[in-house]
C-alpha cells in the first residue's frame, strides 16, 4: 500500500475535491496508520485491464464495481514510502 497522505501535517488529496498536489509513494507518505486486526474496505472493479485503473487527477476516474472487506493480518514495510498488508478477505461484494 501506498497513500496520496502526508503524515506531516495531515494533509490529503480528496477524491473529486482536490488539485493531486500529494503524489501517491512519494517521501513523506508511507502509511503508518495501519495495525494487526483492522478491517481495511478495497474496491475492485473486474471491467479493466491489469494496470489501466486510474484514478489520478489527470485521468478519468473509475468507479469500483464493489468492494472487499479484509482483515489485516500483519504489515510489513517494504520502502520508504509503502508497506505489505497480510490479509484475509471477510466479505468479498
Amino acid at each position: 500500500m501506498i497513500t496520496d497522505y502526508l503524515s506531516d501535517g495531515n494533509r490529503s488529496n480528496v477524491f473529486g475535491n482536490s488539485n493531486g498536489d500529494i503524489t501517491p509513494g512519494v517521501s513523506g507518505t508511507q502509511p503508518s496508520f495501519y495495525v494487526e486486526g483492522q478491517l481495511v474496505k478495497i474496491p475492485y472493479y473486474t471491467g479493466v485491464t491489469a494496470g489501466s485503473w486510474d484514478d489520478s487527477a489527470t485521468g478519468s476516474a473509475t468507479r469500483p464495481e464493489d468492494y472487499m472487506i479484509a482483515k489485516i493480518k500483519g504489515v510489513t514495510k517494504i520502502s520508504d514510502t509503502g508497506v505489505n498488508l497480510e490479509t484475509e478477505i471477510v466479505r468479498k461484494g
